[in-house]
């Protein structure tokens, strides 16, 4: 079976980028790439845009950006979705927007889109990626983006899709006790302990949060109180049992969210077993006022 090698970008829809950039920027530590007045590209990086935002009312994700290594895995990931059903098209002009050499892409039943691609263009030398507020800079490289959590209408159905179509591993789930939550977690080639995450749970959007990690302990602090002084954390500092992450979550312009975190752990492929956590947090991500 063919695997993802990495997230590679997400693409969402906001309707306040001048507000976004402000966030991104001053609080986050995102550097401002190529921007119009309907566009905004975010880098993490020696990419043009991990995430790209492109005015629009929903406030929300509209399309997953997923890489393989080589122009052979892509072919061999398009043929793997054919034999499972999926419905792929061939976008060589979204591949020229996206900054990347080729480009396929599938409708998730949730209502966003994946996109597939190989080789994506770097920035140059004299372009190198420069945070306004971080030291540090961010986990990328091989790891890919981070993560996102994005609701699904059928968790087997979503499962389906993303472990026997799009090729992800399935890394485990979360039960908190009490309830009938299942969130359920997926990671590419790379290890990172997810990805995509997914669960069943009604709401007015799709996309619950975009993950993304800090290089440095001490940045993730500086953060916290930045983003403190600028009253947008959601939920306070706290620990996941799953990934093994330190974190916080905030709330960005229109109401989507972001949760900025470090040390997640990689998995070994060779070794890994699928466990169930009873719970979300071993402790803290209480909810502020």
């Amino acid at each position: 079976m063919q695997h993802l090698s990495s997230l590679g970008y997400v693409v969402l829809g906001v309707s306040d980028l001048a507000a976004w950039e402000q966030f991104a920027t001053g609080i986050i530590g995102f550097q401002a790439g190529h921007k119009t007045a309907e566009s905004l590209a975010l880098r993490m990086d020696d990419r043009p845009a991990r995430i790209q935002l492109e005015r629009g009312d929903e406030n929300d994700i509209r399309a997953a950006g997923w890489q393989l290594n080589t122009p052979g895995m892509l072919a061999d990931l398009v043929r793997q979705l054919d034999t499972a059903g999926v419905t792929v098209t061939h976008d060589p002009e979204l591949a020229r927007r996206r900054q990347v050499e080729d480009l396929y892409r599938c409708d998730d039943p949730a209502g966003y889109r994946h996109e597939f691609f190989c080789a994506p263009t770097l920035c140059s030398d004299q372009d190198s990626f420069r945070s306004p507020v971080l030291q540090q800079g961010f986990v990328t490289g091989r790891l890919g983006l981070g993560h996102f959590v994005a609701l699904c209408k059928d968790l087997d159905e979503a499962t389906a899709l993303y472990r026997d179509g799009m090729g992800l591993l399935l890394s485990g789930y979360i039960r908190p006790a009490g309830t009938d939550m299942k969130i359920a977690f997926f990671h590419a080639r790379n290890g990172r302990y997810h990805s995509l995450a997914t669960m069943r749970l009604g709401g007015p959007k799709i996309l619950l949060h975009i993950g993304v990690e800090l290089a440095d302990f001490n940045d993730l602090g500086r953060a916290l109180d930045r983003a403190t002084a600028a009253g947008v954390v959601e939920r306070t500092l706290g620990r996941h049992p799953n990934a093994k992450t330190v974190s916080f979550y905030l709330k960005a312009p229109g109401g989507l969210g972001i949760e900025m975190f470090f040390g997640e752990m990689v998995c070994d492929d060779e070794t890994w077993q699928v466990e169930t956590y009873p719970q979300i947090s071993n402790w803290g991500h209480k909810p502020v006022a």
